[in-house]
């Protein structure tokens, strides 16, 4: 054989190599660590930019650098990872170079306390291309966290492909990260605009109305219609003012409890709250201390015995909070008529929120005379229900009330991380 035709041998079995590296199956999922999921870039990112670095990323966890800390990638496997729909390798090198360039603040949602050490890096250091290949570098300390993160977002490479606009991918991802616990933390909405569009957008939207129309509804519309969540956008208000946001998340998999939930949102709208609040509760609340507090208004409503109900909503917003009708509180009269005894379930709502009257209780202990009184004051002209006034005898309902709207007052509408911290807390405390 002559060299000639050995260099074509040889030619052919690289790019027959080269074809089953790109076309053999690969495994679309992925872990992505919470520190790159929570990172906040300091310029804007394009859509194509974002899918990079997660091709990048998932590349780096499947592969070995070489000795000199680089990752190889075919330029048609990464076309291929992430959709693009070109063979413009300018394009495509140009994208590559500007996200070299980006500086990223890391793990910005986590307290203070518990951040990684770094403030700031460039998460991609060093780029390269040539001869049909990508090369690239990842920032050391950001490399230690990919292979085994404790805490991620697990990342559908197939659904990412689809997405068609930076903001609704970045926010999918988010999302994807609460999956398990039903709703994300509940952030000032600015704070959330910098995290997913970058701080170089602040003057694009500085009024949230033009982030919901231009950027958020948009979003979770492309999400619900070509990923495999869905999500809906709930707004936390101060009168009309949208103060914080969150969202609720679930798997389209889970379409009967979607279902169900939506009938109780209904029903919720039928007693008279509007349905942003009934949103609002849903994500609050837990769904059994929901539908007791449901069954319990839709009772009292029909109830032919007592004067007619003037005010179902703030009815059910009070057996919600106070925890009427709840099914293990009616137990020991079931039990005294059947005679047998009924054990009462352990519910780390109620505990979570015994815990705050008791934070706002030793909070409130620690005023002065006259602070106590315009607290009790300020409470009392809030208080639609005469009740649960506090007068100069003091009930245990008025005082439960009391408890809970100074805890609320004082700390804000506890997030799905105060709910986390707390159970891990009570978790230790058990096993200790």
């Amino acid at each position: 054989m002559s060299s000639s035709a050995s260099d074509q041998s040889a030619t052919g079995a690289d790019t027959s190599l080269a074809i089953m590296e790109v076309r053999a199956p690969r495994p679309d999922l992925f872990r992505k660590t919470v520190y790159v999921v929570h990172s906040r870039p300091r310029e804007p990112l394009t859509l194509v930019q974002r899918k990079l670095a997660n091709a990048w990323l998932k590349f780096a966890i499947e592969h070995k650098p070489d000795a000199k800390g680089w990752w190889k990638v075919p330029l048609s496997r990464l076309r291929e990872d992430i959709a693009f729909p070109s063979n413009n390798t300018t394009h495509l090198k140009d994208a590559a170079r500007k996200l070299m360039q980006i500086v990223f603040e890391w793990d910005v949602l986590a307290p203070e306390g518990k951040r990684v050490e770094w403030v700031a890096q460039v998460l991609f250091p060093a780029v390269a291309v040539s001869e049909g290949y990508l090369r690239f570098k990842i920032s050391d300390d950001i490399y230690q966290e990919l292979p085994r993160p404790e805490v991620y977002a697990l990342i559908d490479m197939a659904v990412m492909r689809k997405f068609s606009t930076a903001a609704a991918m970045q926010i999918w991802e988010y999302c994807v990260r609460f999956e398990n616990i039903g709703r994300t933390s509940s952030l000032p909405w600015e704070e959330f605009r910098d995290s997913v569009l970058g701080a170089a957008d602040k003057s694009s939207f500085g009024q949230y109305k033009v982030l919901k129309s231009r950027v958020l509804t948009k979003a979770v519309s492309e999400i619900n219609e070509r990923s495999n969540h869905e999500v809906e956008l709930i707004e936390h208000k101060s009168g009309k003012k949208v103060e914080s946001i969150q969202f609720l998340v679930r798997s389209k998999g889970r379409a009967a409890a979607g279902s169900d939930a939506q009938r109780m949102l209904e029903r919720m709208k039928a007693v008279g709250l509007p349905g942003t609040e009934a949103k609002r509760l849903a994500a609050k609340y837990p769904a059994g201390s929901l539908l007791d507090a449901l069954r319990y208004t839709e009772i009292r409503q029909v109830d032919a015995k007592q004067a007619p109900l003037e005010q179902p909503a703030a009815y059910f917003r009070k057996a919600l909070e106070q925890g009427y009708g709840r099914r293990e509180d009616q137990a020991p009269q079931a039990a005294k008529a059947g005679g047998a005894k009924s054990e009462k379930q352990f519910d780390i709502q109620a505990e979570f929120e015994q815990h705050r009257r008791e934070e706002a209780r030793a909070y409130f202990g620690e005023l002065s005379a006259e602070e106590k009184k315009a607290l009790i004051e300020r409470y009392n002209t809030q208080q639609d229900l005469v009740q649960l006034r506090i007068k100069s005898r003091i009930t245990k309902i008025s005082e439960v009330a009391f408890m809970n709207w100074l805890a609320q007052d004082t700390w804000g509408q506890p997030s799905a991380q105060d709910m986390l911290n707390f159970s891990v807390a009570l978790l230790a405390k058990v096993r200790g």
